[in-house]
């Protein structure tokens, strides 16, 4: 089965909305978190504000971003979860080793491309930060990786591997066995 940690999210505006007609009230938020998070990124690797801000605004007009906002799909929770764990992998205090390491656990946990995507993250985590820091990193990101590899490990309980079948047939057991 799917990694459900933006699921959870989408559930909840079920249950509280007694519909789905704010199921892409989370991806929609996203866009936000991933404007914010680019702006980020852009003051931390020197740009002015200026410049950072107008990056920042380019992220909502992407055409995926554009497209996908307003829907019911993962993938731009997925890229706010990723491109935050981006941000925080290039503070310079010991208090963002924990976003840091839960934007890597939620990111992990929201779709399948998290374990091929997450190297890219370490290797930014490799360039940006002093050698004195980086056992920090990895105690934060294998926390994270724990959290959210937690659906992984069900999945291989359950159906026998992580991916839970999907890979090779795309039909997910709905099953409660």
């Amino acid at each position: 089965q799917s990694p459900p940690h933006a699921e959870i999210g989408q559930l909840a505006t079920m249950l509280l909305s007694h519909s789905d007609r704010f199921v892409a009230l989370g991806q929609f938020a996203a866009v936000f978190a991933l404007a914010l998070a680019v702006a980020g990124i852009g003051r931390r690797i020197g740009l002015v504000p200026r410049q950072a801000a107008f990056g920042a605004l380019l992220v909502p007009f992407f055409p995926v971003v554009l497209v996908q906002s307003w829907t019911g799909f993962t993938d731009i929770v997925f890229a706010a979860f990723l491109v935050t764990a981006c941000y925080f992998a290039l503070g310079a205090s010991q208090a963002e080793l924990v976003p840091f390491g839960l934007a890597v656990g939620l990111a992990l946990g929201t779709k399948f491309l998290g374990p091929l995507l997450l190297p890219i993250v370490a290797l930014m985590v490799l360039v940006a930060q002093p050698a004195r820091r980086l056992g920090w990193f990895a105690l934060a990101g294998l926390a994270g990786g724990a959290f959210g590899g937690i659906w992984y490990v069900a999945n291989g309980l359950r159906a026998k591997e992580a991916l839970g079948g999907v890979d090779q047939s795309g039909f997910q057991d709905r099953s409660l066995s």
